[in-house]
């Protein structure tokens, strides 16, 4: 950014529930351990928040940018936002279309996402394993990686197996190999390419009965990737703040008022209803496992679901960046924003998440 700051101001804020901006903490979330269920600890930060839980929503922190804007003096921004930078960063634009003079959208989600089904990115799987294994990349491996994974769920079944596998320093470990397991690793390499470059041949050696490689790959992913280095999640991620804006803003397919068992079973049929091709070679089990449905089906909303934006987008120069390998905010996200504004720029950067 240093050509930009030596004509601009740059202004980055703490979102509120975060840093300086009285950070969100929950008991429950500090003290609660790997494998416990989430739904009764969204429950109880939700009480522990109490009645302002509904403030974190996205339309606040446009507000909160729109203060930041007056506070400071300025006639218009150029907004840069990346995942959920993005979806804020359309709210503000739709809502205060006259103060935006840019747009810089890397990541895309999308003003009105993200879908809680996560179809954007089953759809990309085929897509993704395809472009790792193109122009003979995977040659001597494998002909068909999305057939190699399908064949792979197929067998690991519901109940999924142990693999063992050796590390550095000659121990043997055992970890648990399911089909959900094959999911994170694949949205994991969005973050470690490593991990992405690596999936094909692991998996087709695990489906031919060699689970080593494969589950080598997994404790990586558990890790935190190659160096195992990353920041704790407490240093990167406000879980309270995430639950907060995540459960108020997005679209369930449930009704607000019913009670947590009804909106899982409502969720539920409206996932089976999608059929099995749309979250295909995954399974209905992992489609909700990836998804926000098992927790925030316990978040006690505090009102309706937000009303669908019909403001247009300014006409303004944007700047819409997506990785071609993006499962997280797959690039179908970045056509559905980039067809809404005039004249708008995507770029999709090949062989990146």
């Amino acid at each position: 950014l240093g050509p930009i700051i030596s004509t601009r101001d740059l202004i980055v804020f703490d979102q509120r529930g975060i840093g300086l901006s009285h950070p969100l903490s929950c008991h429950r979330f500090e003290s609660s351990v790997g494998g416990d269920p989430l739904g009764p600890a969204i429950g109880e930060c939700a009480a522990q928040i109490g009645p302002t839980r509904s403030f974190y929503a996205t339309a606040y922190s446009a507000a909160d940018i729109e203060a930041i804007r007056v506070a400071g003096g300025y006639e218009k921004l150029v907004l840069y936002g990346t995942s959920y930078g993005t979806k804020l960063a359309e709210e503000y634009a739709r809502e205060y279309p006259s103060r935006v003079e840019a747009l810089v959208l890397d990541s895309v989600v999308p003003p009105d996402g993200p879908d809680p089904l996560n179809r954007a990115t089953f759809a990309a799987v085929p897509r993704i394993l395809g472009q790792l294994c193109a122009q003979h990349a995977c040659a001597h491996i494998t002909s068909n990686p999305t057939a190699d994974l399908a064949d792979l769920v197929r067998r690991l079944g519901k109940r999924g197996r142990r693999a063992r596998w050796i590390d550095g320093h000659g121990h043997g470990h055992t970890i648990g190999i399911s089909s959900e397991a094959l999911l994170g690793v694949l949205v994991e390499g969005d973050l470690e390419p490593l991990l992405r470059s690596e999936f094909p041949a692991a998996v087709r050696t695990a489906r031919h009965g060699d689970t080593a490689a494969l589950a080598r790959l997994l404790a990586r992913a558990e890790r935190g990737g190659e160096g195992g280095e990353r920041e704790s999640p407490s240093e990167s991620f406000n879980t309270p703040v995430y639950y907060a804006t995540s459960c108020e803003d997005d679209s369930f397919p449930w009704n607000r008022a019913a009670s947590p068992s009804r909106r899982l079973a409502e969720a539920t049929a409206r996932l089976r209803a999608l059929g099995t091709r749309a979250i295909a070679p995954f399974n209905l089990a992992d489609a909700l496992a990836l998804s926000d449905i098992p927790a925030c089906a316990f978040w006690p909303f505090t009102g309706a679901a937000p009303a669908i934006q019909e403001a247009p987008f300014p006409g303004v120069p944007t700047l819409i960046l997506s990785g071609a390998d993006d499962l997280r905010t797959p690039t179908a996200n970045a056509r559905e924003v980039a067809a809404q504004i005039p004249g708008s720029k995507l770029l999709v950067v090949p062989d990146v998440g």
